[in-house]
């Protein structure tokens, strides 16, 4: 039965005018003191509550000696309330399993300043504390001399490390495209002169000013009972007092002007040249039936224009490399019409690409879209909302969340996807493209445009034109010649005649895994799990091996692009612009992988689309399609991702690193844009022929929403049917190994006061299995922990401090260990020996038992929610099945949790660190 809401909404009762009512499955209310609250019961994950702080604040609000100092309270909400002191809120919440990050954290932008928060609910007191922590953010943050001037390094660190070519470009651009705006000037992050010398009182009469009751919203989400969240929200949030003499909340838009406002800048650390022009527009909120009819045209049109601009990036003389449109809302201030585009790096190219980009929506504008563009589209936008409501009842909280946020902050609709499905189909069906068509040329009058341009500078020039070239190309837009659009469609099915079926010749499981195993008659692997996880969702992947690792050193960058040319090419007799419209309304999608030890696919789809995948991984087998126009223009764009890919200090540097730690083997050496010279479009084709030749050797994996006798008849007529030649083979070692030897490199270049430094610790001989691999992360995520406690937090050194393990098992067994952050470049040597200092404590001291209920608390709360996720088992019975592990060993998960303790960290910190191989990389500014 349809709620009876949806026929509400969608009968005479509501006008287009009337505001979308709220999803009744939220409960909402507003306390005496203003603030507003939003609850909603949701089981998906299990155990779980998302809860959110919105404050209705941000860096507009900001006098001109607080530049910053909206963010910089965020982060002293973390260091200090009334109920938590310095550090102690993260503590508690870590041994939770609550990862600072991914589950507790927060952002600032220019009008809102939003905290979240993830708890585990199987602990009422723990629940309680959630939201007392909220409460106490919203107006207990203690702000101390002490804790705020310990914080300031953190803070200075973080605008650190933003600078950079694209940070100044944008320095340069928001005054122009915000142009007597606040928006142009009150960047979240702030001013450097203000984070060093404010005065801490600026900082609490910020919090005063605005982090308010009627200002403030909660948002709770979750698997918990609403009417126990909401006696929460009442006791923790009534007793708020309401402010007394509230200032006026300000509201900031974008000024008028009926010139066309230019800023084309040029910087010597760029990387790439792009081009954009903006129409501004008032801001259109998204609240009533005639706001979400409005907002669905115009996803329409610029969804349209988008398939247009993709499709002439393919063509061979393409005059820009990628392209697109965005059309809604950019800021709180306005609303946008956009048209961007990447060029090459050459004189007349941003010109060029301008032009294309005007040309496109010209073009639209007086010959609007063809019926056939508008039936695909309209098809694909219900099929997406169609899969959303399908997968209602397996929804997680963070999208509910985010929805509710909106809702509270901007007044944006949130009427459920039971309403969203029935308007759209209501909508979409009256949609022609009689009405579609005019709604572009409304997008681009002639006042309050602007033009963003932007391009390396080498030597002291650049390739930008200058302001009055793209000024002429953009009055002169409507005296263009154009033609209508055209487009000759495919309307072949995909395969035409089914292949003669093959046949399941055993059958095995793993009943504790739910897991199925199938041999085919042409020697091919299949395994299946099927889920309740989403009703509409079906992964896969498939691989072999070999790989590039099997192209001898002539060949190998044409197998290296190899997947990258067949992408671009398309598959039997459709090119990948027609593929994708023969896909439109499907949600398919699959494509070729090619790394150094293995070929294979990835693909998704749903489960009445399930056919559709099996026969595009026959096309990938069986006809690969080159398409040399799409390969000239996938060429072009790779030379232009190199070509000034080394200007970036941090991108060589990261580079440097990865080629030092490789003994600069020739198939680990960073590419140039001579290396295109070597892309070879046969060579290419003939190498991918070769590794799909045979399908004997695939293994295929299949997870989600299907059932065994559904997949059957599929398996058996569209993969035992592989041509399978029974040849023998494997990856092949190509001799790269690390550099035997302790080795210290120091490298100079950029402009920025910004030091990089990256710590490898090589161990070659390291155990492969499944307790070895979990000890290294377990060590690392304690590790992990004490670098954030001391450069972070004591030290103030750096915003964030990296560490990741990289544990190789082919072509030979290693485990290699790397540190890095950002920091001062005074401050380089210091943060090195203070990272030395904290990995000997590991090796010699047994650590503390907090330290292992943390990282074992978040491992098991990890677990609980990746156990019921499609991308977690596609990803480990893959993996498993690779190394030839038996994936059972899932099961024993909290075992091997239970198996670390202090001594078992000593002694994988000692096996990891105590090693002869390390190296220390640093970045400090300089010359090259």
């Amino acid at each position: 039965m349809r709620n009876f809401l949806v026929l509400l909404v969608l009968g005479s009762v509501f006008s287009q005018a009337a505001p979308l009512p709220l999803d009744p499955a939220v409960r909402h209310g507003v306390l005496a003191n203003g603030l507003t609250y939003y609850i909603r019961q949701n089981s998906k994950p299990a155990d779980r509550l998302e809860l959110r702080l919105a404050v209705n604040a941000g860096s507009c609000l900001e006098e001109d000696d607080q530049q910053g100092l909206a963010h910089f309270l965020e982060h002293a909400a973390f260091n200090g309330t009334q109920h938590f002191e310095k550090q102690e809120m993260v503590d508690f919440l870590e041994a939770l399993g609550v990862g600072f990050g991914p589950d507790l954290n927060a952002y600032t932008s220019f009008d809102e300043t939003v905290y979240q928060l993830k708890l585990p609910t199987t602990d009422p007191t723990v629940v309680e504390k959630g939201f007392l922590i909220l409460s106490d953010w919203a107006h207990r943050i203690t702000a101390s001399d002490e804790a705020l001037e310990s914080e300031r390094g953190v803070v200075i660190e973080e605008w650190r490390g933003r600078r950079g070519a694209e940070q100044r470009i944008r320095d340069l651009q928001y005054p122009v495209l915000f142009a007597g705006s606040r928006y142009a000037e009150r960047l979240p992050i702030g001013t450097i002169e203000v984070l060093e010398t404010f005065e801490f009182d600026r900082l609490r009469t910020f919090y005063q000013d605005w982090y308010r009751p009627d200002l403030t919203g909660i948002v709770v989400v979750g698997d918990a009972d609403p009417d126990e969240m909401e006696a929460l929200v009442r006791k923790h949030f009534e007793s708020i007092p309401k402010s007394m003499s509230p200032k006026p909340l300000p509201s900031f838009s974008h000024p008028a002007h009926s010139d066309t406002n230019v800023g084309l800048f040029s910087d010597p650390e760029l990387t790439k040249s792009e081009i954009a022009v903006v129409w501004k527009h008032p801001h259109s909120p998204l609240k009533t039936r005639e706001d979400y009819r409005k907002n669905l045209l115009n996803r329409l049109v610029v969804d349209m224009l988008q398939v247009r601009l993709a499709e002439r990036s393919q063509s061979a003389d393409a005059p820009f490399l990628e392209a697109g449109g965005y059309r809604g809302n950019y800021t709180r201030g306005g609303d946008v019409f956009l048209l961007y585009t990447s060029v090459k790096d050459e004189s007349g190219a941003h010109v060029r690409g301008l032009q294309a980009l005007l040309e496109e929506a010209e073009r639209a504008k007086r010959f609007g879209f063809t019926p056939a563009e508008v039936q695909r589209v309209i098809a694909k936008t219900l099929r997406q909302t169609e899969r959303m409501y399908n997968e209602r009842e397996t929804t997680e909280s963070k999208r509910f969340v985010k929805e509710y946020v909106r809702h509270y902050l901007e007044g944006t609709a949130a009427p459920g996807i039971g309403v969203e499905l029935e308007l759209q189909r209501e909508m979409l069906a009256g949609i022609t493209a009689e009405e579609l068509n005019p709604l572009i040329g409304t997008w681009m009058p002639a006042e309050n445009r602007v033009i963003l341009g932007e391009g390396p500078q080498k030597q002291g020039k650049d390739f930008l034109p200058s302001d009055d070239e793209v000024l002429e190309v953009l009055e002169g837009a409507t005296e263009l010649v154009l033609e209508p659009y055209e487009e000759e469609l495919n309307d072949e099915p995909l395969i035409a005649e089914p292949p003669e079926a093959g046949t399941i010749v055993k059958k095995e499981t793993i009943p504790e895994l739910g897991l199925h195993l199938w041999t085919l008659s042409n020697g091919c692997r299949v395994l299946l799990k099927p889920t309740e996880f989403k009703k509409d969702q079906v992964l896969m992947s498939a691989w072999s091996a070999g790989g590039h690792s099997l192209a001898s050193d002539a060949d190998y960058i044409p197998a290296a692009t190899a997947a990258g040319a067949i992408n671009s090419g398309g598959v039997g007799a459709f090119s990948a612009i027609d593929l994708r419209k023969k896909l439109s309304d499907t949600l398919t999608v699959c494509a070729p992988v090619i790394s150094e030890l293995q070929e294979g696919l990835k693909g998704s789809t749903t489960p009445e689309d399930l056919q559709t995948l099996f026969e595009l991984v026959r096309l990938y087998f069986t006809k690969p399609r080159a398409d040399s126009d799409a390969f000239s223009a996938f060429s072009q764009r790779q030379a232009e991702q190199l070509r000034n890919r080394d200007q970036d200090p941090r991108a060589l540097f990261a580079a440097l690193v990865d080629e030092t730690m490789a003994n600069h083997h020739p198939r680990a050496v960073r590419w140039t844009p001579h290396t295109v010279e070597r892309f070879d479009e046969n060579a290419s084709l003939a190498f991918y022929r070769d590794r799909f030749a045979d399908a004997g050797d695939f293994n295929f994996l299949f997870v989600g929403a299907f059932t065994l006798e559904q997949m059957e008849p599929l398996v058996s007529r569209w993969i035992a049917s592989l041509p399978s030649t029974g040849r023998t083979e494997a990856w092949r070692d190509v001799g790269v190994r690390y550099p035997e030897q302790e080795l210290k490199r120091v490298i100079r270049m950029g402009v920025e006061p910004v030091g990089q430094v990256q710590m490898v610790w090589t161990q070659p001989e390291f155990e492969w299995n499944y307790e070895n691999r979990h000890a290294v992360f377990s060590m690392l995520a304690v590790l992990r922990i004490k670098l954030r406690e001391v450069v972070r937090e004591k030290l103030g050194g750096s915003y964030h401090v990296s560490v990741w393990p990289e544990l190789k098992h082919y072509p030979t067994s290693q485990a290699r260990v790397r540190v890095a952050f950002g920091c001062a470049p005074e401050n380089v040597e210091e943060l090195i020996a203070a990272v030395k200092s904290e990995v000997q404590g590991l090796q010699t001291n047994l650590v503390e038992a907090s330290y292992l209920t943390k990282v074992t608390e978040t491992q098991l709360r990890g677990r609980e929610t990746d156990l019921k996720r499609n991308e977690f088992w596609t990803h480990v019975l893959s993996y498993y099945d690779w190394h030839a592990e038996d994936p059972r060993v899932i099961l024993d998960f909290e075992s091997y949790v239970a198996g670390i303790d202090a001594e078992s960290v000593r002694e994988t910190a000692k096996q990891c660190f105590d090693v002869p191989d390390r190296a220390v990389f640093v970045l400090l500014p300089g010359k090259k």
